[in-house]
This record gives structure tokens, C-alpha cells and sequence, in this order.
């Protein structure tokens, strides 16, 4: 059995092989290990590798042998993942920094400036940098991203709402800030009464004239 400090020195094509106790007989088990990139470069986890010398083999309770079967680890696909991952996080905190800072813009139809703002200009303003297709009005903008239910909202998340209670008529949009609780979903958008502000999703009224909620594409520069 290798120890730890010689797994690095397998090659990308290592085998064991690991004999388990089955009535009375033993099995042999083929293991193939393949490495996808040496101990030298960056890595994220030890995904299911053993440690400390530990063997792939347990007991379960009645003290059967059993085989654990550790994870094929694809350094390439990792570091895939944890880019697309970081590029969505900077992408909805570039987002999320802009609705707020248009806090306290007063409301003007048709607006798209700090001067005056109206809620779908609001989400143009704020997306645009990231998708150029962006629409420009809620109803086009409610087409483009993935459905999500109200209670798997994430900050950067696009909520539609309808006139009044019951409508599926959307004519309202606002921008996730801020999960604070289950109960708490802080988001911007720009009311035409009171200008840009951050309300909580869950007060009553928005509940009763909820329509949909959105999910855009934040994982590249521009959307597909």
C-alpha cells in the first residue's frame, strides 16, 4: 500500500489491488486510480482521497467488509468550476453595488440616468455591462434568465410583480440585494411614488402582486 507522501509519485495510470473478506472466499477488487494532474499544482480538496495512510476499506455495522470507492478527480474540471463560481459572485456584487448606489434617484418614466429612473431601466442600467441583449422593458426582461421559486431567491435575482393582486400581467421589476432571512429578501427597484428604494420581498404587498422570479446568466461577459 502507498503511503501519502508517494501518492504524488503515481503515475496517471496507478492500480491496487485490495482483497475483501465475502463468505468465507476472497475477491479481488480492481481499482483503477487515474490522476489527472500532479501534487504540485493547486487543489481544491482532497475529494474522497485517502489520508493518513487510512486503507479503502470499512466495517459496517454487523462487520461486513465493504469497498469505498474514491472519486476520479479532474483537476482541469475544478479549476473550471471554481473560475465560473468566482466570475458569478464578482458579476452579482458588480450588480448589486450599482442598484444601490441608485438609491434615492427619484422616478422618471423612460429614465436611465442618476437623474431619473424608472424600475425596467433600473435592471437595464445595471445589467448592461454584463448582457448587452438585455430588454428594456419587465416583460422582456422576465424572459431572459432561468425561473426560480420564491424561496430559492439569491441576491442578484430578478423579481417581477403584476398591478394588482392575482394579475399575471407583469409591469414591475425589481433586483435582489440582500438574502437576510427566509423572511427578509431585501431588493431595489424604482417605485413611482417613492423613487429608488429597497423594500423586503416578503411584506405583504409584494407577495400579493408577485408574478415570477428570475435568474440571469452571470457566469460569462455577455449572455447567450
Amino acid at each position: 500500500m502507498q503511503t501519502p507522501n508517494n501518492f504524488c509519485n503515481l503515475t496517471k495510470n496507478s492500480y491496487f489491488l485490495i482483497f475483501i473478506p465475502k463468505n468465507g472466499l476472497y475477491t479481488i477488487c480492481f481499482l483503477v486510480f487515474l490522476f489527472l494532474s500532479g501534487c504540485n499544482k493547486k487543489n481544491y480538496t482532497n475529494l474522497h482521497i485517502p489520508a493518513q495512510g487510512k486503507p479503502l476499506q470499512s466495517e459496517n455495522k454487523k462487520g461486513e467488509a465493504r469497498l469505498i470507492l474514491p472519486v476520479i478527480i479532474n483537476q482541469q474540471e475544478i479549476d473550471r468550476v471554481a473560475l465560473e463560481y468566482a466570475t458569478y459572485k464578482a458579476n452579482v456584487q458588480k450588480v448589486v453595488s450599482k442598484a444601490r448606489a441608485l438609491i434615492g434617484t427619484r422616478y422618471q418614466h423612460g429614465g436611465l440616468s442618476p437623474q431619473g429612473i424608472d424600475c425596467s431601466g433600473l435592471v437595464y442600467v445595471c445589467l448592461i455591462d454584463l448582457n448587452n441583449r438585455i430588454g428594456r422593458i419587465p416583460e422582456d426582461q422576465s424572459r431572459q434568465g432561468m425561473t426560480i421559486a420564491k424561496d430559492r431567491l439569491q441576491a442578484g435575482d430578478l423579481v417581477f410583480f403584476g398591478a394588482s393582486k392575482g394579475s399575471l400581467t407583469i409591469t414591475h421589476v425589481g433586483i435582489v440585494t440582500e438574502i437576510v432571512s427566509p423572511q427578509k429578501v431585501l431588493f431595489v427597484h424604482a417605485s413611482g411614488k417613492r423613487g429608488v428604494v429597497e423594500d423586503n420581498f416578503f411584506h405583504y404587498h409584494w407577495q400579493e402582486v408577485f408574478v415570477q422570479a428570475v435568474r440571469p446568466n452571470y457566469y460569462g461577459q455577455t449572455y447567450h
